[in-house]
């Protein structure tokens, strides 16, 4: 099953701040993860508990430069996956 996707403004606000090749790399991952969240992801101790995470590395070719962390919440009727954040971490 493929869920719609929503970004919270915290989350654009997030994408905004990414350089352009990393955010167009980000939305590909964001359409995965729609695609099969269930596999993709795990719950997360921090920062809260009600929400999923999704990482991944990038580049994915090469050694890695940033560590990528989504972190999301099913829709009440889990038809959407809404991203509430997105974070990096420089390698």
């Amino acid at each position: 099953m493929s869920y719609a996707v929503s970004l919270t403004p915290d989350a654009e606000s997030d994408l905004a701040r990414l350089p352009a090749l990393l955010a167009s790399y980000v939305l590909d991952q964001i359409d995965l993860l729609a695609q099969n969240p269930v596999a993709l992801s795990q719950p997360p101790s921090f920062p809260h508990t009600l929400y999923q995470k999704y990482q991944f590395f990038w580049p994915p070719d090469a050694p890695a430069e940033v560590h990528v962390t989504i972190l999301f919440q099913y829709s009440q009727d889990e038809t959407t996956l809404h991203i509430v954040g997105i974070g990096i971490v420089r390698q």
